[in-house]
């Protein structure tokens, strides 16, 4: 299921969707305006010499425009699906278009690429770097959930926007209204471990399935996302509060330890095994068998 949701086609038009979103922000924003009271960062003017790491595209900005930096935080490992090498192409083909088509005028966009390397303290020190040289308006990324964190964080009070088509934790969809609120510039591009929870949800719900038992693995799917499974199952412990007519329970499977046949007999048992019926009218209902439990 996950593998389907991050399939090659949708991660390349998750990142083209980013970029072109980055775009309409900033076209809208005090910054492009050139508003003296703009809080988000000062405009930056075209410097001379050093080209700072990133890839111009254009050469609007020499009569006068503004350069918008826009700072990519990406892992950078041909195997993760949202690397350098698999985004920086889309980032680059959306931002050329739109030059191309003469929306910025004057105006520059120039992205810089940084090796987030997936690390709590890379994608951060990469971010604290941007912010200090003033050359950030907006990032995109990081994509993997324990660098974004921080760099959210400090984000926020930086008041710069962050996009990022990952953040599949479910901390990251606590309202921006809310005080407690931690990531309040960040807007998350795709699918994610809340949306995943609550799409569970009204599967029990619309097939009236009150028994639920999550077996999980917390170091799955590893070229993805560190603890991607752990994530994903605590964001189901989250919402299980609205279960409460339902017996749950969530059960870690550690493939060393036990085999999936031992494993389903030991934590599902007759407990949370059944059977499942077709309805075919109201008050007829047909068995068709014993419910499968090991597709969890």
């Amino acid at each position: 299921m996950f593998r389907t949701l991050l399939s090659p086609n949708i991660r390349l038009t998750m990142h083209v969707i980013t970029v072109l979103l980055v775009i309409v922000v900033f076209l809208t924003s005090s910054c492009l305006a050139k508003a003296s009271h703009c809080t988000c960062a000062e405009p930056y003017f075209p410097e001379t010499g050093n080209d700072f790491e990133g890839s111009r595209t254009g050469d609007g900005a020499d009569d006068g425009g503004l350069v918008v930096y826009l700072a990519a935080l990406l892992p950078n490992t041909s195997s993760h699906p949202f690397s350098m090498t698999r985004a920086r192409p889309a980032v680059d083909v959306a931002v050329l278009k739109l030059h191309h088509r003469g929306i910025f005028k004057r105006d520059t966009i120039k992205v810089i690429y940084k090796d987030s390397a997936c690390s709590t303290t890379t994608g951060p020190l990469a971010a604290f770097n941007l912010r200090s040289a003033r050359r950030v308006h907006v990032f995109l990324g990081p994509v993997c959930d324990f660098a974004l964190a921080a760099v959210a964080r400090y984000a926020a009070v930086w008041n710069i926007p962050v996009l990022s088509p990952g953040a599949f934790a479910h901390d990251f969809g606590m309202p921006k209204h809310r005080e407690e609120s931690e990531f309040k510039t960040l807007t998350r591009m795709g699918a994610n471990f809340n949306s995943l929870s609550l799409a569970t949800e009204a599967v029990l719900s619309a097939h009236a399935w009150e028994k639920v038992n999550i077996l999980y693995e917390v170091m799955g799917f590893p070229e993805i996302m560190e603890n991607f499974c752990y994530l994903a199952v605590s964001a189901m412990v989250f919402y299980s509060k609205n279960m409460a007519n339902r017996p749950y329970d969530f059960h870690l499977f550690n493939p060393g330890n036990y085999d999936p046949e031992e494993m389903l007999v030991d934590k599902v048992g007759l407990k949370y095994s059944g059977e499942f019926f077709y309805g075919v009218k109201p008050g007829r209902r047909e068995w068709k068998g014993n419910l499968l439990t090991h597709i969890l």
